[in-house]
């Protein structure tokens, strides 16, 4: 389907990851929002309780509260416990280590979140196209995408916040690999599955390793079609104060669109990228001046 052919219609379409390089009316798949399902709905509420409580609560402590049968609530109960999410002690329940270590993590996201979204607004308002801010999962070896602000052309790159994607396949997950330290990136080769998302998919290790060390020398990631047909993407990091990688900011669009802009918008996702992570250096030197 041409872009032409969206305009002519009217509607908005996006191209989406996994959708082999069609464009999806923006509009498709809609309909009420439904609740979510049962499982979901007690996990939640059994995580909102021990949030509140914590000295804990017992299995029939936890049953009476949120109104589900014990033997159903053990059954969601014991994957948490086995992951260390959650811990038993003395015959209650309590949030475990990596739950606190998940809520740090969130307002830590959150904390960059309010500092970098003026960067993403101003880089799509330049750029007329869709922005994302994405970073690294370092035990997950994956990125994860929490922000974005989307173009208002017709036909545009759409992925939604929290969307998870393997790091060779994408220019924010090769930008954030390459300034890995090596061991890490040893690490990760060594255990990475590099599966193919597309006919132009790299996935030799040779081929990655190359690319990493083209990325760190001009300073930008390029994508075209490798995570999603007829879709390519250039990514720029931040840095923070101790000059580690914070995120990748990239600019998404249509290949061809991404191709004829690609000086331009190398020029625009670098200049904003590195105002960006001076601006997070200044930020973290005014909180040690008023400590």
């Amino acid at each position: 389907m041409k872009e032409a052919s969206s305009k002519r219609t009217g509607k908005s379409a996006e191209l989406r990851p996994g959708s082999r390089a069609s464009l999806e009316d923006a509009g498709a798949g809609g309909g009420s929002a439904s609740s979510p399902p049962r499982s979901v709905a007690r996990i939640i509420g059994m995580l909102e309780i021990l949030a509140r409580n914590s000295d804990g609560r017992s299995l029939a402590e936890l049953s009476g509260e949120l109104g589900v049968p014990k033997s159903s609530l053990l059954g969601l109960i014991r994957p948490f416990v086995t992951a260390g999410y959650l811990m038993r002690v003395s015959g209650d329940y309590l949030l475990g280590p990596p739950m606190y270590r998940l809520a740090a993590q969130i307002l830590s996201t959150r904390g960059l979140l309010r500092q970098l979204r003026p960067f993403l607004k101003e880089l799509a308002e330049r750029s007329q196209e869709t922005v994302y801010l994405a970073v690294l999962d370092r035990e997950a070896k994956v990125t994860t995408f929490i922000d974005t602000v989307a173009s208002a052309k017709a036909v545009r790159f759409a992925m939604p916040i929290g969307f998870v994607r393997p790091l060779h396949a994408t220019a924010a997950g090769r930008l954030l690999l390459a300034y890995q330290d090596s061991d890490w990136q040893e690490s990760y080769f060594s255990e990475a599955q590099l599966t193919s998302i597309t006919p132009r998919t790299t996935t030799d290790p040779a081929a990655i390793r190359t690319g990493l060390l083209a990325i760190r020398s001009i300073g930008v990631s390029i994508s075209l079609d490798e995570a999603v047909e007829g879709g390519g993407a250039i990514a720029a990091p931040i840095f923070d104060p101790q000059g580690n990688v914070e995120a990748a900011l990239l600019i998404a669009a249509p290949t061809e669109r991404l191709k004829q802009n690609l000086p331009v918008f190398q020029h625009l996702v670098t200049e904003v990228a590195r105002r960006a992570s001076g601006y997070i250096s200044t930020e973290h030197a005014q909180r040690l001046d008023q400590t």
